[in-house]
């Protein structure tokens, strides 16, 4: 399959999940990660699925090994958020931060990582 046909196929598979047509999305993203499984796009789109329904660690274990990609940190860092880890969380949204090269991922990761340590700050006491 050609690079440009995975990277439409993958636009259309967040469009569905930005339409709640989750099991087209999924049906997609099957197919991209098939296609393409040394990319992140399928992974990543399957994983936003699997946070919608609440199942973490299911997305943890997709995102995991594209450790080399702000948008899958970026995601990841959500995922330990959700499940209760804000440590981990905010470790892990650093790096997508660090890691970027300006683009959506590093951006979004320093958008949750900002609005955890806002929610953590609120909750310190005062001095």
């Amino acid at each position: 399959m050609r690079t440009e046909d995975v990277r439409l196929l993958a636009s259309l598979g967040f469009i569905a999940v930005m339409r709640s047509r989750d099991a087209h999305a999924r049906a997609i993203f099957e197919g991209v990660m098939a296609a393409r499984p040394e990319q992140e796009a399928g992974a990543v789109g399957l994983a936003m699925l699997h946070l919608k329904d609440g199942e973490y660690d299911r997305a943890i274990e997709l995102l995991r090994p594209f450790s080399f990609s702000e948008t899958a940190l970026a995601f990841l860092g959500l995922s330990f958020f959700r499940k209760g880890d804000r440590e981990r969380a905010m470790k892990i949204l650093r790096d997508a931060v660090v890691l970027s090269s300006g683009g959506d991922g590093g951006a979004f990761a320093q958008q949750m990582l900002n609005a955890i340590e806002a929610e953590v700050g609120s909750r310190s006491p005062l001095v």
